[in-house]
């Protein structure tokens, strides 16, 4: 039905709308993957890549068939990453678009160990880090992007690109407005871990004042116990 009415506005907003409403259960992904629905999907969201109104609803969709390993190969090879990136630039200012973004490259960064150039250079990178400084009090987004952080992080040649002001401040602020959660704290920790390879001299954490932030971390978990 997408390709068949991938020209009509009206209907393609419906129709996608009511299955990421259907992708609150993730028994759907396994589902979507079956019926090569995702491939249609990342089809329309490059037909329509200019509305958000279609590019929400096709995120949160392929997020979803993400859980699937063979979808994620197969939406590689088709290249979702640039559509992905095209999104990024395009919607950046657009809540709903940022959180099935950081959803989708969530799920996909987690099972795709290829080497990516798509998301290995430094606009991508910032345009990233500028999203997460720009959402940080949106718990949904930044529970993914946290996982999307440390997941490029591991990345010896993405993980340099993080290292700049902009970058290690947004992430010092991050860790310092959720230190007390438990969903997202185990994550910061892990890219903690991956800064000391990044900024192998501390300098960048001297400038953007990690020192405090690990003081805080420490009075916020010895308070705990």
């Amino acid at each position: 039905p997408l390709n068949l009415h991938n020209d009509n506005l009206e209907i393609i907003s419906e129709g996608l709308s009511v299955v990421a409403k259907c992708c609150a259960d993730e028994a759907w992904g396994l589902i979507l993957a079956a019926l090569d629905l995702p491939m249609a999907v990342l089809a329309t969201l490059r037909k329509w890549k200019d509305n958000a109104e279609v590019v929400s609803p096709c995120l949160i969709i392929l997020a979803c068939a993400a859980e699937d390993d063979m979808c994620v190969e197969a939406l590689v090879n088709d290249k979702v990453y640039t559509s992905i990136v095209e999104a990024m630039n395009t919607h950046k200012l657009n809540l709903d678009v940022c959180k099935g973004i950081m959803s989708l490259l969530h799920r996909l960064l987690e099972l795709d160990m290829n080497e990516n150039e798509d998301l290995n250079k430094q606009p991508v990178i910032d345009t990233l880090i500028d999203i997460v400084h720009e959402y940080l009090d949106c718990h949904e987004l930044v529970v993914d992007a946290t996982h999307v952080i440390h997941q490029l992080s591991l990345n010896k040649t993405i993980g340099k690109l993080f290292l700049n002001l902009p970058a290690f401040d947004t992430i010092a602020k991050l860790i310092s407005q959720y230190a007390d959660d438990n969903e997202i704290l185990p994550v910061v920790l892990d890219i903690l871990h991956c800064m000391d390879s990044i900024d192998t001299d501390c300098s960048i954490r001297i400038q953007t004042h990690f020192l405090d932030v690990y003081a805080h971390l420490l009075k916020e978990h010895i308070e705990e116990e």
